[in-house]
This record gives C-alpha cells, sequence and structure tokens, in this order.
C-alpha cells in the first residue's frame, strides 16, 4: 500500500477540521462586526434623540447669552458677546429672589406632603390587612381618571370655604395628596420580603415602629423618585397658583414670568434668562439625585409580589 493512500485521508480530515474552524472564525467577526455597526447605529440615533431633546433648552441658553438687539438672530452661542449679565438684569427687573422662594416653599412643601401622605397610605394598602382593601385601593387607583383640571373648581371652593385661599396653606395641600405616588409606593412597599415584618412582630414591634424603623429606610431609592417626579411637578405647575393667589407676595416663579411677559415681552434676552434661572434646580435636583433615580426606576419600582 502506498504512502500517499495511507496519509491522503488523514491530510483530507486536517484540512476538513482547518476549513470548518475558518468558517467558524469568519462567522464569528461577522457577527462582531454586525453587533458593532449595530451598536454604532444604536448610539447616533440615541445621541440624535437626546440633541433633539436638549435642542430647545440649548436654545434658550444661547437666547439668554445674546445682546438685545440680537435676541431674535439665527445666531447659535456664534457671532455675537456672550452677556452674562442678562442674568442678573433678569433677577432685578422683578422679585425674582421672592419669587424663587415662594416656589421652593411650594415645592418642598407640596414634596413633604406627597411623601408623607403616599408613604403611609402605599404601606397600609400594601401590608395592611383591613376590610375591602384592594376594592378601596382599586377606588383610589382610579381617580388617576379624573382629569385634574376637572377637580380644580371644587378645590377652589374648598379652600374659600375653609379660609386658606390666597395663603401658603392653600397653595400646598388642597393639590398634595396623589394617588399615583401612593401607587408608586404600594408597589414598592410589596417588593420587600414579608419575613422583616414578621421577624419585627415577634421581637414585639408595633406597627408604626415596623414601618418607621423597618420598612421605610428600605424605600429610600423609591422615595427618592416619588419626591424628585412631585419636585419637578410643582416647580412647573401654573394652573393651581394662577387659580389660589391674588398677593403677589405668594408668586411663584411661573407666575412672575408670566407676569413679565406681559409687561416687559419685548425683552427676550432677560425672558430667556429669567426662564434658565427658573429650571435651574430642577436639573440640579434629577443630577444630584440621579444614582437614586436609576435604583428606583430599575429595583421593581412597578412591580410586585
Amino acid at each position: 500500500m502506498s504512502t500517499d493512500a495511507v496519509v491522503g485521508p488523514a491530510a483530507r480530515a486536517q484540512r476538513g477540521r482547518a476549513v470548518a474552524a475558518s468558517a467558524t472564525t469568519s462567522r464569528h467577526r461577522i457577527r462582531r462586526a454586525s453587533r458593532l455597526g449595530g451598536s454604532v447605529v444604536l448610539n447616533v440615533v440615541l445621541y440624535a434623540l437626546a440633541f433633539a431633546c436638549a435642542f430647545p433648552f440649548l436654545w434658550m441658553l444661547a437666547t439668554a447669552l445674546k445682546p438685545e438687539n440680537n435676541a431674535l438672530t439665527n445666531q447659535f452661542f456664534f457671532g455675537y458677546h456672550l452677556t452674562w449679565s442678562n442674568f442678573g438684569q433678569a433677577w432685578h427687573f422683578f422679585p425674582f429672589g421672592r419669587y424663587m422662594v415662594n416656589s421652593f416653599i411650594y415645592s418642598f412643601g407640596g414634596v413633604l406632603v406627597v411623601l408623607a401622605a403616599s408613604t403611609t397610605a402605599g404601606y397600609a394598602f400594601a401590608r395592611l390587612d383591613f376590610p375591602w382593601r384592594e376594592r378601596l385601593f382599586s377606588l383610589y387607583v382610579a381617580t388617576l381618571l379624573v382629569p385634574a383640571t376637572v377637580t380644580v373648581i371644587p378645590l377652589f371652593l374648598l379652600s374659600r370655604q375653609l379660609h386658606i385661599y390666597n395663603t401658603y396653606f392653600g397653595l400646598i395641600f388642597p393639590v398634595s395628596f396623589s394617588a399615583f405616588g401612593t401607587f408608586f409606593m404600594r408597589q414598592f412597599f410589596r417588593t420587600l420580603p414579608e419575613e422583616l415584618r414578621d421577624s419585627a412582630k415577634i421581637d414585639g414591634a408595633s406597627e408604626w415602629w415596623i414601618f418607621v424603623r423597618v420598612m421605610l429606610p428600605l424605600c429610600r431609592a423609591g422615595a427618592a423618585v416619588l419626591a424628585v417626579f412631585t419636585f419637578i411637578f410643582y416647580w412647573g405647575d401654573f394652573l393651581w397658583p394662577l387659580i389660589v393667589t391674588q398677593n403677589q407676595n405668594l408668586y411663584t416663579l411661573n407666575l412672575g414670568l408670566s407676569e413679565f411677559q406681559s409687561q416687559y415681552g419685548g425683552y427676550w434676552s432677560y425672558m430667556m434668562a429669567g426662564c434658565v434661572l427658573t429650571v435651574l434646580p430642577a436639573i440640579i435636583l434629577v443630577i444630584s439625585l440621579q444614582k437614586y433615580l436609576v435604583k428606583g426606576l430599575a429595583f421593581s419600582s412597578f412591580g410586585g409580589r
């Protein structure tokens, strides 16, 4: 028998394995290239969408930095001298500081009331056993279907009858009880192990002690998310402060900007500078609590057991 006859099949098998390995390597390279291409396309799309969302704010900032005679031009951060003094002019053009203090009182007061009401009600609906619990919760959540504008007139009449109209108390409390906040915190409490509550009960803890010392600290992320959402809502609210306040000493920033526009509507650089100063606290809050926002939204905030 010749040597070629003996070596031939082994050589052909080795060549076959080499060809298969080369084909596998080629497929892996194609897959990596396709994944890389898909990732590049996805990043480009996400950056484009992010820029589209941020463009109005960038244009607002660009207009705030323009000299007043260039306020309505199409120049975008170039072709003009950046005028940082517009912010100082906007601050002194109307009682900006007073309006900002009122906005902080309105927003932080609303956040405190919403957190207190939503955490206690959410814990009760999630963990306490009482008659008609699920039906009451369904009825409570059903109020989310009612448009907010429908409740404005009843709340206004109620504030007049309670003699809290045109006060900080009337500005904060009538709109501070949120069915969404209760639903949000209930779903978050339901993600916590029931064994923690049972262990505390065995040790003789009361229900209030369990809520304050055991359950509530574990829901810091959810409370932070709710606080940020509530703060942004109150900070940007315009309708209720417009209805419930007549005294300019109680005006929030949004009402102040509206008054500024009605009286000095031609000063667009000052107007945009005031808008930048208005949105800045909300942006700082979101950035500072970003860790809790991501954790709260990712940690089964809308789930349940």
